[in-house]
């Protein structure tokens, strides 16, 4: 069941008459162009994501986010959210990274890090870039290599890794990572085989996940949900990532 513009169109006129006696009365045009549409591209990504990290969430119910807003803590008291979004997580809370797809009216992404990096695993995630260390070697191709793909996170105001290379900035540098597929072409959100894009970029991010469970791991062992420091394996084989030559010169 593929988005349409009634998907985009619903979202944004909800958002703006902020009404709930308008949005119970169209109900069912939620349910049929954005809740059930989500709910179906949750369904045919568990598939991907549990070949990634088999203790992800895969339940569709659990990994499409409600439209409702929680205003309880926001000077926005707007009811409901302008956007639509899936999260597939280990653990409610999101506390380790997750893979993400959200659309809106203007735009729609996907793809994996954290909501918010704790600096621990930000830390971690330095000494693995310092090192030159394999797992940061592989995230760092997975993301460059992949058409469309940037890293994401805020910077510090004030360089601390002047001497490094720009590559290796772009990750020093920031307070969080998080890698990103972005697109204002609705026509790419409408296609039915949308499931099949973004499952493939998951697989290719897969080394960027490994890279992120393994800071997690270093930095919060108390969180571990896993007896595995990286993300768990079926069986003890190896993760769909692959990790280049150690001798490989940056």
């Amino acid at each position: 069941m593929p988005f349409t513009e009634k998907s985009l169109s619903f979202l944004d006129e909800n958002h703006r008459r902020n009404d709930r006696d308008w949005f119970n009365q169209h109900r069912t045009e939620y349910d049929d162009h954005v809740r059930r549409p989500m709910l179906d591209l949750a369904e045919r990504l568990a598939p991907t994501v549990l070949r990634i990290d088999p203790l992800l969430i895969p339940e569709p119910k659990r990994a499409v986010c409600r439209i409702h807003r929680d205003t309880r803590f926001s000077r926005d008291k707007s009811m409901y959210k302008r956007a639509s979004w899936l999260v597939f997580q280990r653990s409610k809370g999101m506390t380790h990274p997750v893979w993400f797809f959200e659309f809106t009216p203007d735009f729609h992404h996907y793809g994996c890090g954290y909501y918010t990096t704790p600096p621990k695993v930000m830390d971690q995630i330095r000494q693995f870039v310092l090192a030159d260390d394999k797992r940061f070697k592989a995230a760092h191709k997975a993301v460059a290599s992949l058409p469309g793909c940037e890293l994401v996170g805020d910077f510090y105001k004030r360089p601390r890794y002047p001497d490094h290379p720009e590559e290796k900035r772009a990750w020093l540098e920031r307070r969080g990572v998080t890698a990103i597929i972005y697109s204002e072409y609705s026509a790419a959100l409408f296609a039915r085989d949308l499931h099949k894009k973004v499952a493939k970029a998951f697989i290719a991010l897969a080394p960027f996940y490994e890279l992120l469970m393994q800071a997690h791991a270093n930095a919060l062992p108390q969180t571990a949900t896993s007896a595995n420091s990286g993300p768990a394996r079926r069986g003890g084989g190896p993760a769909v990532s692959r990790y280049p030559d150690d001798d490989e010169e940056w």
